[in-house]
């Protein structure tokens, strides 16, 4: 039979019974008690705080200070920046950040004008971003700008036709 703490404390109770005196068993230890709810608490609080970045103060600073900050950035930095939270894209993506956008395309030498159907953003993205607009493929340098895209050479034979 398996000596459990349940088979044991009745084992004393029946050796208790039939000999009449007190039997002395060596039971193994009660449970550990649970720990109280504040100390659970502060656990989750430490594991969260490790979640936040060091960032996260940039998000409660004033807009002034931020666009003073983002206007030294150049543009595939704000691309990359306004990918990284819900907040900053929100920020840099409204139509009072344009005037950020074409500073920061202004830091950048022998750059055409930004066309008239794009936003800077979008203009931003097709000149900077060196990503295949099709698969996806890294490095891809070559720019359709009549079709404003970004093909490698794979995607140039499959995708387009020569005329």
């Amino acid at each position: 039979m398996k000596k459990t703490r349940k088979t044991l404390h009745n084992l004393v109770k029946v050796n208790q019974g039939s000999v009449g005196d007190e039997v002395t068993a060596k039971l193994p230890p009660a449970k550990r008690a649970r720990k109280n709810a504040q100390e659970d608490d502060a656990k989750t609080v430490k594991k969260t705080r490790r979640k936040t970045g060091k960032l996260s103060v940039l998000l409660e600073m004033p807009l002034d200070v931020l666009f003073e900050i983002f206007g030294l950035l150049l543009p595939l930095d704000l691309l990359r920046l306004s990918w990284t939270s819900s907040e900053f894209r929100c920020t840099l993506m409204q139509r009072s950040a344009r005037s950020l956008w074409i500073q920061a395309l202004k830091h950048v030498e022998r750059l055409p004008e930004c066309l008239e159907d794009l936003t800077e953003p979008q203009w931003a993205f097709l000149a900077f971003y060196p990503c295949c607009h099709h698969c996806g493929a890294q490095n891809c340098q070559t720019i359709i700008w009549s079709c404003r895209m970004r093909c490698c050479n794979k995607c140039l034979k499959t995708q387009l036709v020569t005329i």
